[in-house]
């Protein structure tokens, strides 16, 4: 008798240490997959806000080149020169979507786009300085700069949409898993 006794004492004992330490290790792990997922979401929404940058600075290149044809002033191409920025925004979107390959290769796609943008641009004012403003204009009539920003924002729409599609998935995760962790706390406290 005395033996199943201890056997249950120490049954209940070996219980009572097993389950906070499994309730311990199952929140770690879920309060660790929130944080992830967090991070992945502050990505996410990073990456939306840098194509949106992106489309910004090109816009002021494309200003600034169309200024410059239209008035020849050395003001209108100091916005144009500073597109250093795009580069910059480039290389950000890079680093924020090295966990996504689809992503990283429609990057590696839209920026052979802007490379071929930013040429028309350099392109229509070493015209104006070369031949003229009649010259530039001609370039600039022929409609290839448009293509070229309808092509690009094409692509920043398809890749908007991509990343709002995985921040969705991503928040679903995050809820998912505090569900989990607030049952994981529910059942411990039990």
């Amino acid at each position: 008798m005395r033996k199943v006794i201890r056997a249950a004492f120490q049954g209940s004992f070996a219980f009572a240490l097993v389950v906070p330490l499994l309730i311990g290790i199952l929140s770690f792990q879920i309060n660790r997959s929130l944080v992830e997922n967090q991070d992945a979401i502050m990505r996410g929404q990073e990456v939306l806000t840098g194509l949106d940058e992106l489309l910004i600075e090109m816009l002021e290149a494309e200003s600034a080149a169309r200024g410059f044809v239209i008035a020849g002033e050395k003001y209108f191409q100091d916005p144009y020169y500073l597109t250093t920025q795009v580069n910059a925004t480039v290389a950000r979107l890079r680093t924020l979507l090295s966990d996504n390959p689809k992503q990283r290769q429609q990057l590696d796609s839209l920026s052979a786009l802007i490379a071929e943008k930013l040429a028309f641009h350099r392109g229509m004012i070493e015209l104006r300085r070369s031949s003229g403003e009649q010259a530039a204009v001609q370039l600039f009539l022929t409609g290839r700069g448009q293509v070229l920003r309808d092509e690009i924002q094409d692509r920043v729409d398809a890749m908007g949409d991509e990343e709002t599609r995985v921040l969705s998935d991503r928040t679903t995760a995050a809820r998912r898993a505090s569900d989990r962790s607030v049952l994981t706390l529910v059942v411990g406290s039990v």
